[in-house]
């Protein structure tokens, strides 16, 4: 996945969806973000399985795919 955007977006988006995500779970898969690249934008995605957030995020897309983060690996400034 390869992608373009501000930094400062790209993280407040971030902190909208991680609202969801649950600190400690007994499903280790939902303290994940999905996030996913489609034509020029970037979908980010999270559950808890009771409520669920994605955000768009216009951007210039390069290479299209779809990978799943750890939030503790993934949020490096």
């Amino acid at each position: 996945m390869k992608f373009s955007l501000p930094k400062s977006r790209l993280f407040s988006y971030l902190q909208h969806v991680l609202q969801v995500v649950p600190t400690k779970s007994t499903l280790p898969i939902l303290t994940n973000i999905l996030i996913e690249s489609l034509d020029n934008k970037i979908k980010i995605s999270a559950t808890d399985l009771d409520i669920s957030i994605t955000a768009s995020i216009d951007c210039t897309v390069v290479k299209k795919v779809q990978h799943q983060f750890r939030l503790v690996f993934f949020l490096i400034l």
